[in-house]
This record gives C-alpha cells, sequence and structure tokens, in this order.
C-alpha cells in the first residue's frame, strides 16, 4: 500500500525535525492520475490524502483540474493557490509542468521555516528535498 508507506514516512520524518502532526499544514502538489492531464480516474493521490486526513489539515493544489469535478468525484475541495510560509510539509504527488516552472524557490517559499518536502516524483533535486521515493 504505497499511500500509507509514504504517510508513514512523512510522519516519521516530522517527528524527527520536531514538527507537530496534529493539525499541520499539509500541501499536495497534483491530484491528477498522471502528469499534465486532468485525468483523476485510478488517482492514487486520493488514497494519501485520507491517510493523512484524520491527522493533519491537507490542502491540495492541482491548476490542472477542475475545483468542481474534485468535489463530485472525491469529495475534495481543491486550493486555487498555495500560500506563503504556509505548510509544515509539502508533497510533491505529480510531476506536472506547471510545478516545475514554479522551480523550487517559489515552492520553497510555500513552506515554514522548519518544514518538510517530500518528492515523490523527482520533480526537484536530491538537495532540494528532505525525502524522495
Amino acid at each position: 500500500n504505497m499511500p500509507n508507506h509514504i504517510a508513514k514516512q512523512l510522519v516519521k520524518k516530522m517527528r524527527q525535525k520536531k514538527i507537530k502532526i496534529n493539525n499541520a499544514n499539509i500541501l499536495i502538489m497534483g491530484l491528477a492520475f498522471k502528469e499534465n492531464c486532468n485525468d483523476l480516474r485510478n488517482t492514487q493521490v486520493i488514497n494519501l490524502y485520507k491517510n493523512l486526513d484524520e491527522l493533519c489539515n491537507i490542502y491540495i493544489y492541482d491548476p490542472l483540474i477542475e475545483s468542481k469535478i474534485a468535489k463530485e468525484i472525491h469529495n475534495i475541495n481543491l486550493i486555487e493557490y498555495p500560500i506563503k510560509k504556509y505548510y509544515d510539509a509539502i508533497i510533491i504527488a505529480v510531476a506536472h509542468d506547471i510545478f516545475k516552472k514554479l522551480g523550487v524557490k517559489k515552492i520553497k517559499d510555500f513552506c515554514k521555516s522548519n518544514s518538510i518536502i517530500y518528492d515523490l516524483k523527482y520533480l526537484l533535486s536530491s538537495e532540494d528535498s528532505d525525502i524522495r521515493l
């Protein structure tokens, strides 16, 4: 169960960095099944969301998915754009080109000073992420 494994690794790393897990703000970048498409069929990101939702405040940002569709299919509210200096952890779940264009500096701008970036898709260099799949 990959989503469960990812959630456990994230929580473990948060504990190591002394980040409070309960009510932590987690940003998941990407909801689509694969990069650069708006297809939600078979997306495993929803399972990752469900694994973390009871512990943390989960925010999902995917500019390729219509908010209305995410709500209808998975009962998830997407955010319009991430907030600066707000997230305790970021999970890059889908390697959309739009995320690549944001670049590491803007992605890190979404993080609090003590935070984690978990790069599931190797979008960033190993030096710019705390965990990679």
